[in-house]
C-alpha cells in the first residue's frame, strides 16, 4: 500500500529535467501560482498555462510519490471488480477499482497520499490495495464508462 520510495525532488524540478518545461516557464508558473494562481497545485498551473499536458504532469508526481502511473483509457475493468467498490464509495474516495488478482485489489486514485481509500476498501473488502496514479480525466472518463453517467 505505501510506495516504495519517495523523490525529493520537487515536481517543477522533476518536470524540467525530464525536459518537458524549461526554466523560464517553471519560474514563470512559480511566480503566477503565488498572484493569479493562488491556491492552485503547480502542475495546474503548468497545465492552464499549456506548458505541459496532464498525463505529463501525473505520471511525474506518481513517479515524485513512488507509485506507478496508468492509463485509465487502456483498461477494461470487470464487472465483478467494479462490485468490490461501489460508485458513491468510489466517488468519495476518488478512486476506482481496475483488477484483481488474488487477495490484491488494484485501485487508480488522483491522489495516493489520501489513506482513507485504502482503510475503507481494505477493511470492507479484507483485501491488500495495490495503488497506481491517473489523470482527473482519465478518472472522470472510466467513472463515466464503467459506472454510468447518471451521478458523474
Amino acid at each position: 500500500m505505501t510506495p516504495k520510495r519517495r523523490l525529493t525532488a520537487r515536481i517543477g524540478e522533476l518536470l524540467l529535467e525530464k525536459g518537458v518545461i524549461t526554466k523560464q516557464q517553471l519560474e514563470e508558473a512559480l511566480s503566477l501560482q503565488h498572484t493569479r494562481y493562488k491556491g492552485k497545485f503547480l502542475g495546474q498551473v503548468l497545465s492552464e498555462l499549456g506548458y505541459c499536458k496532464e498525463e505529463e504532469i501525473y505520471s511525474t508526481l506518481a513517479m515524485q510519490l513512488g507509485y506507478p502511473y496508468i492509463k485509465l483509457s487502456n483498461c477494461s475493468i470487470d464487472e465483478e471488480v467494479l462490485a468490490l467498490v461501489p460508485q458513491d464509495t468510489a466517488e468519495k474516495l476518488n478512486c476506482i477499482p481496475i483488477d484483481k488478482i488474488g487477495n490484491i485489489l488494484t485501485i487508480a486514485m488522483l491522489n495516493p497520499l489520501e489513506d482513507e481509500p485504502l482503510k475503507k476498501i481494505g477493511e470492507g473488502s479484507g483485501l491488500k490495495i495495490k495503488i497506481f496514479v491517473t489523470t482527473p480525466s482519465e478518472f472522470k472518463k472510466a467513472q463515466r464508462e464503467n459506472y454510468g453517467a447518471a451521478r458523474i
